[in-house]
């Protein structure tokens, strides 16, 4: 094969760029990414991070450092005029969940961070993406630089180069949707008299969104009925804002010292491929929806998250393409749902008739303090039930092993153990540490009969695909010496408390297999370790 100048080249940094760039990091992976801006934008524009893109920061080694930068809030107000339809109350996903809340924090911010993650590999700015050329399996990207032209050569590249993607253009990927013919004004002012929670303000005139952040500004959307298309302002400014204001929220806000002001047309498309040949697309180049929810940034970094150990241990284990044609497989349909869900939710709260209104209204009063109704909505939300159970590959796993209750392609929540020293060390850090968990379930006695058929198992494994496999014995029971459980050459965990028992719906016998991005490959019988070989040398594209 051709030398290539890296393994990967991304193409943008924004979040989604950024979060893909960290992964490769943190897998030794050769990589480049490249940015026509100057600097990073000094602006808001997405602001919520919700909880299970905060997992996956922790898998990244950052969720602290995204934490002390925001602002969390448990709850989401509801209101129409002055009346309080409904609290999304964010705390009922706590029993599944290690962040049950979202975090407001400024894009700004999140690219700081996630760029401060990157070690030798800075972002390489002024360069802009001119052309695209696919010849053996080798991407040879033109671009443009400040002294001149230059082709990187890479094994594969991803366009994360936002809703106006080059990248895109230049594969000729459809990116199929249409005008939701909205019209939105936002603005990051202080307000005279601060408020204290998030808010979604309706009324006969419109909508306000209200959210506090970094301790003094404000993040305000407005959409105004009577100022739409023809009628919307050409260039937005702070008394267009304060005037439709007046007029739809019920009660006087003062607005100065902006920091930001601008407007956007509500729309939704999606790409119809994110592949071609050996390039991707990521994030609002694969994607785009209007910000209700504020899902957008949320699912591009979760793009990012799900290619990312795929190309890294395409590249590194030398894998055929089936893995990698997982990624749109997987995360196309995501998209596609959130498309249609914050459509719904926009239509929804954008009624103009009387009779609309009330009957939404009531709606509300009437579903949303149900529990079984807030938890849905605040799983569906915060996407902790995004899963990929539904693709051909999870489905895959059942043509070989009985699978249990737990299918593939299902999140897993972050679980904390116990190391004979007493020391505690979670789920998420070992999957920093140790890509691709397989975790046996035992106890002090069957341990023993578990441990040739586990071993023949990783061997076979790791001879056909790549020593991407760690073996970690866990028990319910108290250890003083791990010799009483294996003698393998695995680490041994003690879960005390039954955590991976409620969280993961583990017990003695049983074997997972855990993704890098924390979702379950497998989830069966010890007895079947033989099937379980098979099962994952099928998923990583080999021939048995």
């Amino acid at each position: 094969m051709q030398e290539t100048n890296t393994d990967i080249l991304i193409i943008g940094a924004g979040p989604s760029g950024l979060a893909l760039a960290n992964q490769l990091e943190r897998y030794g992976v050769r990589y480049r990414i490249i940015d026509q801006n100057k600097e990073r934008s000094r602006y808001s524009k997405a602001l919520v991070m919700h909880p299970r893109t905060l997992e996956m920061m922790d898998l990244l080694g950052l969720s602290e450092s995204f934490l002390q930068a925001g602002t969390p809030y448990k709850e989401i107000n509801f209101r129409y005029n002055e009346d309080l339809l409904a609290v999304l109350d964010f705390t009922n996903i706590s029993v599944s969940a290690d962040f049950p809340f979202v975090n407001v924090i400024p894009q700004s911010r999140t690219e700081e961070i996630l760029e401060s993650g990157l070690g030798h590999a800075r972002v390489e700015r002024e360069i802009a993406l001119t052309g695209l050329e696919q010849k053996e399996g080798i991407v040879h990207a033109s671009v443009q630089k400040a002294n001149g032209e230059e082709t990187i050569t890479a094994r594969y590249a991803v366009g994360c180069d936002g809703a106006h993607s080059t990248t895109r253009d230049l594969l000729q990927i459809p990116f199929t949707g249409e005008s939701e013919e909205v019209n939105v004004m936002l603005a990051d002012v202080k307000l005279a008299a601060p408020k204290e929670d998030i808010s979604l303000t309706s009324s006969d005139r419109g909508l306000v969104f209200l959210a506090p952040f970094q301790g003094e500004y404000t993040r305000v959307i407005v959409i105004d009925y009577k100022k739409q298309g023809e009628d919307f302002p050409e260039e937005v400014t702070l008394a267009d804002m304060e005037d439709s204001l007046a007029e739809i929220y019920p009660e006087t806000l003062s607005l100065h010292d902006p920091y930001w002001i601008s407007s956007f047309s509500a729309s939704h498309r999606q790409a119809s491929s994110y592949r071609e040949g050996n390039v991707f697309l990521a994030g609002d180049a694969a994607h785009i929806h209007n910000p209700i929810g504020g899902q957008g940034m949320n699912v591009g970094i979760q793009d990012a998250m799900n290619l990312g150990w795929k190309l890294a241990y395409t590249v590194q284990h030398h894998l055929n393409e089936t893995l990698l044609d997982s990624y749109h497989a997987e995360r196309a349909p995501v998209a596609e749902e959130v498309i249609k869900k914050t459509s719904y939710l926009m239509k929804g709260m954008t009624i103009k008739s009387h009779y609309g209104i009330k009957a939404r209204n009531k709606g509300m009063k009437w579903l949303l303090p149900n529990k079984k109704v807030q938890t849905k909505i605040t799983e569906n939300m915060a996407q902790l039930d995004v899963n990929y159970s539904f693709t051909k590959f999870a489905k895959s796993f059942r043509k070989f092993t009985n699978v249990k209750k737990v299918q593939s392609g299902n999140r897993v929540p972050d679980v904390s153990f116990l190391t004979t020293e007493k020391e505690e060390k979670t789920l998420y850090s070992m999957l920093r540490d140790q890509p691709c968990l397989y975790l046996i379930i035992a106890g002090k006695g069957n341990a023993p009969q578990y441990q040739e058929a586990v071993r023949k198992a990783v061997e076979a494994f790791n001879s056909r695909v790549g020593d991407m496999l760690k073996p970690l014995f866990i028990t319910f029971d108290e250890v003083d010496d791990p010799r009483e459980v294996t003698d393998m050459n695995s680490e041994l965990y003690m879960d005390l408390n039954g955590e991976s028992n409620e969280r993961l719906h583990v017990t003695p016998g049983d074997m997972m297999i855990i993704r890098p991005d924390a979702y379950v490959l497998l989830h069966t019988s010890i007895t079947e370790t033989d099937q379980l070989t098979k099962a994952l040398v099928n998923y990583f594209g080999h021939s048995l």
